[in-house]
């Protein structure tokens, strides 16, 4: 328990701590703050339904408020020597634009189940969604594909499970965004230190592998192998202590807000990518090739 007022790293502790549902309360005490602010302030903009975090100038260092604690982040670039980069929506994204399940999921269901209509698999990957929400850390591969097939009223036999897990080109479901594999390779030849934190499944590494981007990382932060999920602070920790580094030298770059918002917290620097309309309230870039600017 903490008691009196939480320091900066507490109060993270505390949001990423998983509520009797299983889902960490961060994104509720955030919507909470902003609907407390006083009449005629300004709330937050929302990005894909999310309650962005408050941030104020103060004229000097920024101050993030996160469920109700202010702290402070400097906002010179001096000093940083890694890029800490989530992987979906940073560095990568689906062909097709569906994360889960995979492209294939439904034909390969279909070889045993042809019957099967678009709108009950449109159900079934609702109620995986829901099943992947309400997860504490990123779940097993075969629990999520069993509740899909569950509703659906397919058996997961093992060799259907078997198929929907099997490896294939990284490059045939997913590509990079244009400007990464340059901006990685710039970063490498100046000598910034790169790793990745991600709630994810342990294969990110060879997929990173398959689309040519894994040489430029010394390290991974995976949500299914720690056992928890951002905002925790073990999932950036893990990365920087992994690069001997503490997390004033790391910027910590993401597309959700409030993820970047945890990282400035814990005292790391940090970037929200904004590849559309920039309505974040903490710093944003537009493209990772803007992160060049930041480490000449």
């Amino acid at each position: 328990m903490f008691v009196g007022q939480p320091t900066g790293l507490e109060a993270v502790m505390r949001l990423a701590e998983p509520t009797e549902s299983g889902r960490s309360p961060t994104r509720h005490l955030l919507r909470r703050a902003a609907a407390s602010l006083p009449e005629g302030t300004s709330r937050p903009s929302r990005t894909e339904g999310r309650a962005d975090p408050v941030e104020r100038s103060t004229g000097g260092p920024t101050c993030i408020t996160l469920g109700g604690v202010t702290t402070t982040r400097a906002s010179s670039s001096e000093g940083l020597r890694a890029v800490l980069f989530d992987s979906g929506g940073v560095l990568m994204q689906p062909i097709g634009g569906r994360w889960n399940p995979r492209a294939d999921f439904e034909h390969t269901v279909l070889a045993h189940a042809p019957s099967i209509t678009s709108e009950r698999f449109a159900a079934a990957i609702a109620a995986g969604d829901r099943f992947l929400n309400a997860s504490p850390t990123t779940p097993d591969h075969d629990d999520y594909h069993r509740v899909m097939l569950h509703d659906l009223g397919v058996h997961p036999t093992s060799e259907l499970l078997a198929e929907l897990r099997r490896e294939v080109p990284p490059a045939t479901v997913l590509e990079t965004y244009p400007e990464v594999v340059d901006t990685l390779e710039e970063l490498s030849r100046r000598g910034v230190r790169m790793a990745v934190v991600s709630d994810a499944w342990p294969n990110l590494p060879d997929l990173h592998a398959g689309l040519g981007i894994g040489q430029y990382f010394e390290a991974y932060a995976i949500s299914a192998e720690l056992g928890c999920n951002k905002p925790d602070p073990r999932m950036y920790h893990h990365a920087s202590t992994a690069l001997d580094l503490p997390p004033a030298q790391c910027l910590f770059v993401d597309d959700d807000p409030i993820l970047v918002t945890a990282a400035i917290t814990l005292g790391y620097a940090g970037r929200a990518v904004c590849r559309g309309a920039a309505t974040s309230h903490v710093p944003t870039i537009a493209s990772l090739t803007e992160l060049l600017d930041l480490f000449r």
